[in-house]
């Protein structure tokens, strides 16, 4: 794949595959591990750990039925796709992890 984890979908979007190799695991054992008691959406998506709603929120745009971080300048070539599944917040202490290109404002944030 070009630039080790990016690859392109089938729109023509770019993708970060995530894996333990770039550090990015989504949904992984940490997280469930935090949410025993349910989700309520405001979950890092990578630790489980409160990620917040607010507009200074950062996280991610995920497809592939949830395999896949979209590229933010390509979000809108894979909202036609059938797996794609939108914005998920990642926290601060795990926004690291993400590569700047793949970082994507809070759409829903409280103004």
């Amino acid at each position: 794949m070009p630039n080790g984890n990016v690859a392109l979908t089938d729109t023509g979007a770019r993708y970060l595959v995530p894996s333990e190799d770039c550090g990015v695991i989504m949904w992984g054992d940490e997280f469930h591990e935090r949410i025993k008691n349910g989700e309520t959406g405001e979950e890092c998506i990578l630790c489980g750990r409160k990620a917040g709603k607010g507009s200074k929120t950062l996280g991610v745009v995920v497809s592939g039925g949830g395999g896949i971080i979209i590229h933010a300048d390509d979000a809108e070539l894979e909202q036609g796709d059938p797996a794609f599944m939108g914005w998920y917040p990642v926290g601060s202490s795990c926004i690291s992890a993400i590569p700047r290109g793949f970082r994507v404002d809070n759409p829903r944030a409280d103004a």
